[in-house]
């Protein structure tokens, strides 16, 4: 991986590549319960996060921005918080003008299927991109601009 500068929360997200949800991976599910540590409000609707057999690119994107002193997407009336990689589309401010290393990116894939991740490189028409739940795995993988639906960068 290129070594310049990251943002911190994409360096957080750096430590964590080669980690895996093999065996519903109990590094995984403390991420929850840290992030409920940080922000106390956020500890019930944490909670609910028991296994990595859960979707949980939404989880690492929280973990990375909480252990950074930035708070993930709250839930929403219907309980709906930074879990849901949809969520993350009300996250900090737009940034699909200029995309940047270390904006989150939002991907729709069809149907039901969404993604959540940090963008590692900027490409004509891909973006490298570094997350959680990639092959179930924290790792570096290749998705297209087309299927990108929000790009966001965190206010801190």
């Amino acid at each position: 991986m290129d070594e310049t500068k990251l943002p911190p929360w994409l360096e957080t997200m750096k430590g964590l590549a080669g980690i895996t949800a093999a065996g519903g991976n109990s590094i995984i599910v403390g991420w929850a319960k840290k992030i409920g540590e940080i922000f106390p409000e956020y500890a019930h609707y944490c909670s609910g996060f028991l296994s990595a057999k859960t979707a949980w690119c939404g989880l690492t994107a929280g973990y990375c921005m909480a252990m950074n002193g930035i708070k993930p997407p709250a839930p929403d009336k219907d309980d709906v918080g930074f879990l849901y990689a949809l969520r993350w589309r009300a996250f900090g401010v737009d940034a699909s003008h200029d995309p940047q290393v270390g904006d989150i990116a939002v991907f729709h894939f069809g149907g039901n299927d969404h993604h959540v991740t940090m963008i590692y490189k900027v490409n004509k028409d891909t973006f490298e991109c570094l997350g959680g739940n990639q092959s179930h795995s924290v790792k570096l993988s290749t998705y297209k601009r087309s299927e990108c639906i929000a790009i966001r960068r965190p206010v801190h």
